[in-house]
């Protein structure tokens, strides 16, 4: 009798453990979507803080031509990105240039020119269309080595309004280390739709 019920304690234990580890399984997927649907939330509520803040910069009395370099800083200073470059093409829209930057020596910033068409800055350029890049080997265009990346995640934007080519916007290095994601490229499109915008209302 006592072999029997032993038996019969020992099978019920067995059958609670494996009912405890489907269970342990589940709640590990919900946990892991709770965590993915968090961090979405997080990401919006960051992009509508970013946009509620542009919009009290620019309300604010502002020097026209100064708006895109102030723009860009406000931006790298919020979401702690410290290196950009914001280049532009010559007047034969044949080559980029560097204009404004941080995180990069005024004496290579000077030098810099990129070939429309040719290397990252170049390629969003000639084709008007962002790169999301969170290691170099993934991103399918060739790097130049011009374009003054110096992570393995970074960002290009084309700044285009009104099918007007104004330059490339190039953000990288996270001051916290993290991979640049979708909800970067979100941000750095609208970012780069107000500056095209104020270089229109230049030209």
């Amino acid at each position: 009798q006592y072999r029997s019920e032993l038996e019969r304690v020992k099978n019920a234990l067995f059958a609670l453990e494996e009912q405890s580890s489907v269970a342990t399984e589940y709640l590990s997927d919900a946990y892991a979507e709770l965590s993915q649907a968090t961090s979405q939330l997080g990401e919006v509520q960051n992009t509508m803080s970013f946009v509620r803040g542009v919009c009290e910069v620019m309300a604010q009395e502002h020097n026209e031509a100064e708006l895109p370099a102030l723009l860009i800083s406000w931006y790298a200073d919020y979401f702690g990105i410290e290196r950009y470059s914001y280049m532009v093409p010559d007047q034969r829209g044949e080559t980029l240039a560097i204009c404004m930057s941080r995180g990069i020596a005024n004496s290579i910033a000077e030098k810099v020119r990129v070939r429309i068409g040719q290397g990252i800055a170049g390629w969003v350029a000639h084709n008007r269309k962002p790169l999301l890049v969170r290691s170099v080997g993934e991103s399918g265009v060739p790097h130049t080595h011009q374009d003054n990346y110096n992570s393995d995640s970074f960002l290009a934007v084309p700044v285009v309004h009104n099918d007007v080519m104004f330059g490339v916007l190039n953000l990288s290095n996270k001051k916290d280390g993290s991979l640049f994601g979708p909800a970067d490229l979100d941000r750095a499109m609208l970012l780069t739709q107000w500056i095209a915008m104020s270089e229109e209302r230049m030209q």
